[in-house]
């Protein structure tokens, strides 16, 4: 039940609207376009190495393949919004090999996205930010460097393989480089070890599976790459500051 993986792949009129509460996602990236609306409370972006922080009515627009990371700041709700880039053909035709230099928007009034059934309504909406955008901020040509290429392989084997025993050295043997150098690479570019980032990613799967299915806790640990419940409670508390439990039934004491 991941909704970032291969997204943008999904078909050219793939557009998709999810609202979390108090959700966090580690560094990832897809082909996709991605915005994240801000309803309520605060929420910190980074894209590219580039520090955002949003309040209410906030809209951050990413683009694809930008590495992007984003946390909540506790009693938060944001509005994820993911669509294939051929649904914005004409701005995509123009736009893909640059980048903006501000990703951020505030926009003037609150948006029901829930009610955005027909193509013709996402299309609007879309190309309206599109043009706010392009009358806010400068652009500036994409980099596609040989590191960040091979970044991107390391977080697809983790994508790919996050459920069963994902190791840095898999993960070498995989993209075929030397397993220290990838190790310091990785940390370059995330700012966390493989391990950090393994455990972080994993924990936000089991915070999506723990308020979205009724799967139990010990499901979500196993169908999340832990093969023991005390590992699972450890990471998750230190990395969410509550257990699991707190967090699938906030409401109970």
């Amino acid at each position: 039940m991941v909704f970032f993986e291969n997204h943008g792949m999904n078909g050219d009129d793939f557009f998709q609207v999810t609202q979390l509460t108090d959700f966090s996602f580690p560094v990832h990236f897809h082909r996709a376009y991605e915005m994240i609306y801000t309803n309520k409370g605060e929420l910190y972006v980074c894209i590219d190495k580039k520090d955002y922080n949003l309040k209410k009515k906030d809209l951050i627009f990413i683009f694809p393949n930008q590495f992007h990371e984003f946390r909540s700041k506790g009693n938060t709700v944001i509005t994820v919004i993911i669509f294939a880039p051929e649904l914005i053909g004409d701005f995509y035709n123009e736009y893909k090999s640059r980048i903006p230099e501000n990703n951020l928007l505030q926009l003037k009034h609150s948006w029901n996205f829930n009610m955005m059934t027909s193509i013709y309504d996402q299309k609007s909406f879309l190309y309206s930010v599109c043009s706010r955008l392009i009358e806010s901020t400068l652009f500036q040509d994409a980099k596609d460097t040989k590191y960040i290429k091979i970044i991107c392989q390391v977080l697809l084997y983790i994508e790919e393989n996050y459920k069963q025993n994902c190791t840095l050295r898999g993960a070498a043997n995989n993209v075929g480089y030397d397993y220290v150098y990838l190790s310091k690479l990785f940390c370059k570019v995330t700012n966390m070890t493989f391990t950090e980032y393994l455990n972080r990613y994993r924990i936000s799967q089991a915070c999506y599976l723990l308020r979205n299915t009724e799967m139990s806790i010990e499901e979500i640990s196993v169908s999340c790459g832990y093969n023991h419940m005390k590992t699972f409670y450890r990471n998750f508390t230190e990395i969410i500051k509550m257990t699991p439990k707190k967090f699938k039934n906030p409401d109970n004491t």
